[in-house]
C-alpha cells in the first residue's frame, strides 16, 4: 500500500471531489495520510464525509517536511470535461519537486504536460494518467 496525500483543493465532500472521498473511504492501493483543501484546512477527512472521524487530516499544503514515507500526490478532482484546474497546477509542480509520484484520472493527461513532464525527469518520479 502506498502513503499518498490527496489532492482535492476546494472540492472535499462535494461531487467534483468524488475522487477524493473515495479514495479516502475505500482505497485499497494507497493509504492516505493527508487530504489538501485549504477550505476544510484543520479538519478530520472522515468528519467531512461520514461524520466518523478517520485520523486523516486535511491541509492547505503539502505537508512534506516530517513526513518521509509519503510517495504519491493523487489528484482527488472530478471536473466538468476532465480538465486540470489551474490551481492545481502548483500542487502538483510542488509534488513532483518534492519527490512524489503524481497519479491522476482526469481526462486531460498530466504526463503530455511540457511543465510537468520535465519536473517527474528532473526529479526521478513517475505521472500515471489512469
Amino acid at each position: 500500500m502506498e502513503d499518498a496525500v490527496v489532492l482535492a483543493e476546494s472540492v472535499f465532500g462535494t461531487t467534483y471531489g468524488k475522487t477524493a472521498n473515495g479514495l479516502v473511504r475505500f482505497s485499497r492501493r494507497y493509504k492516505v495520510r493527508y487530504v489538501i483543501d485549504s477550505s476544510h484546512a484543520g479538519e478530520d477527512a472522515g468528519m467531512v464525509l461520514t461524520g466518523k472521524k478517520s485520523g486523516i487530516p486535511i491541509v492547505s499544503a503539502l505537508p512534506i517536511d516530517g513526513v518521509p514515507r509519503l510517495e504519491t500526490l493523487a489528484v482527488g478532482v472530478a471536473t466538468d470535461g476532465g480538465v486540470l484546474p489551474p490551481k492545481y497546477r502548483k500542487f502538483i509542480a510542488e509534488a513532483l519537486k518534492s519527490g512524489l509520484n503524481v497519479v491522476s484520472g482526469l481526462h486531460e493527461f498530466l504526463s503530455d504536460d511540457p511543465e510537468f513532464a520535465k519536473l517527474a525527469l528532473q526529479n526521478g518520479r513517475t505521472i500515471t494518467d489512469v
